[in-house]
């Protein structure tokens, strides 16, 4: 027998969190941010060994809650962070394993847009 804990009845307008938990549209499930501009990286001088540190700056968009950034290579990509803001700052990077570098927006609903990318 299966006992029932909770029912939660909720009638709501627009989109919001409660908490943890997403309130929206149905429409609006399926909806994605739009590519990012103004992607760039800029040395920041030395990291341990062969590693540099870098920055990473962008216009923020109005539809993403956060951002991805991750460095390219031939064959893997290396996920460097995410962040909320339009800056981010990576300490130590390999640029043996790749000196294009992309940010993917996401959308407070956890769907991800297109990738802008940027060479170091």
């Amino acid at each position: 027998m299966r006992a029932l804990i909770a029912r939660i009845s909720l009638r709501s307008a627009g989109t919001g969190r409660l908490g943890k938990v997403l309130l929206a549209d149905q429409g609006s499930l399926l909806d994605t941010p739009g590519r990012v501009s103004g992607f760039a990286v800029k040395g920041e001088g030395q990291g341990a060994g062969s590693t540099r540190h870098l920055s990473f700056s962008w216009s923020l968009r109005p539809d993403a809650s956060a951002y991805d950034v991750l460095q390219l290579g031939r064959t893997a990509h290396h996920w460097l962070g995410r962040v909320h803001r339009d800056v981010f700052f990576a300490e130590s990077v390999d640029l043996g394993r790749g000196r294009t570098f992309a940010l993917v927006p996401i959308a407070v609903n956890g769907n991800r847009g297109a990738a802008s990318t940027t060479h170091l």
